[in-house]
C-alpha cells in the first residue's frame, strides 16, 4: 500500500525559491526562468511500518505543516511514520525532515541518507540547501548517515546509490506484502521522462542519470515494480510494460 502525498505545484528560479502555481489563475508564461516543479512525498506501509519516501518542502500554515496535514488527510499520523528515506538533501525533497526551530517533524522516526550527500550539503554554500536545518536533524541522533554505495536498510528496504542528480543520490526498492515500490528520486522524477533520452542540465552527471532511467525502466517492467514518481502532478505510480525500446506506461493510483 502507498499514499501519494502531494503538496502542489509551484515554479523556482535561479534563486531556488518555491513559489506557488495555480494551474486555474496563474501563467507560466509570466514567471519566465522558472521551472515548473511538482512535489509529492510518498508514504508506503512495509510489513508492519510506515515509511516515508522523501519529506517535501515542510511548509506551514498556522503552524500546521503540509506533510502532516497530507498524512491526517490519509488516517495517518506523522507519529506513525518510523522511517523516512531521503534520497538527496536538495530543500524540495529534504525540508520537510525537521521543523524551523530544530525539531524532527517524525518523532519516532529513523532517517536515512547517504554520508556522502549530508557533508556535501553543509559543506557548500548552496542555495539548494538549508545547511541549518540539515544541522539541526544530525544533532537530533535520528539520522543514520549511509557509507556503502548498496544495502538494506531492513530487509524490506533496500537502497543503491545511482549519483547522476547528485554526487550521492540514492534510490530504494521499498517491499510490501503485495508489491515491490522503486523510488528513483530526481533520477527518475516524473513518468514523462522514461521515452525521453535527454541529458539535464540541472544535474551533477546528466548523462549517467540520462543511462540510470533507462536502466532503471528495464528493471522496474522486466519485475513488474511499481514506480512511485516525486515530480510528477499526473502520475502518483505507474507499472511498466516495455515494447522494443518504448514503454507503455499503466498508472497506479494510491489507495487513498
Amino acid at each position: 500500500m502507498f499514499f501519494a502525498l502531494s503538496e502542489g505545484i509551484y515554479t523556482v528560479g535561479l534563486d531556488k525559491k518555491f513559489v506557488p502555481f495555480d494551474k486555474e489563475k496563474d501563467r507560466i508564461e509570466d514567471r519566465k526562468g522558472t521551472l515548473l516543479v511538482h512535489i509529492q512525498p510518498f508514504a508506503v506501509y512495509a510489513h508492519h511500518e510506515w515509511v516515508l519516501i522523501d519529506a517535501g518542502l515542510g511548509f506551514h500554515k498556522q503552524n500546521e505543516y503540509h506533510i502532516h496535514k497530507n498524512l491526517q488527510n490519509k488516517g495517518l499520523s506523522y507519529r506513525d511514520i518510523k522511517k523516512v528515506l531521503l534520497s538527496h538533501l536538495h530543500f524540495d525533497h529534504a525540508n520537510g525532515a525537521v521543523s524551523d526551530i530544530g525539531e524532527t517533524l517524525f518523532p519516532n522516526a529513523e532517517y536515512f541518507v547517504q554520508a556522502g550527500e549530508y557533508f556535501h550539503a553543509v559543506c557548500q554554500m548552496s542555495k539548494s540547501y538549508r545547511k541549518e536545518n540539515l544541522e539541526h536533524l544530525y544533532k537530533t541522533g535520528q539520522l543514520h548517515l549511509l557509507s556503502e554505495t548498496h544495502g538494506s536498510i531492513s530487509p524490506y528496504i533496500h537502497y543503491e546509490v545511482s549519483g547522476g542528480h547528485t554526487q550521492h543520490h540514492q534510490v530504494f526498492w521499498v517491499e510490501s506484502t503485495e508489491n515491490v515500490y522503486f523510488y528513483g528520486g530526481d533520477v527518475l522524477p516524473s513518468g514523462g521522462q522514461i521515452n525521453r533520452k535527454f541529458i539535464a542540465k540541472y544535474d551533477y552527471d546528466g548523462k549517467k542519470s540520462m543511462q540510470d532511467r533507462i536502466k532503471y525502466a528495464q528493471q522496474i517492467a522486466s519485475e513488474g515494480l511499481t514506480a512511485l514518481f516525486y515530480h510528477s502532478d499526473s502520475l502518483q505510480g505507474a507499472k511498466l510494460h516495455k515494447f522494443h525500446d518504448y514503454f507503455e506506461i499503466e498508472a497506479m493510483p494510491d489507495h487513498g
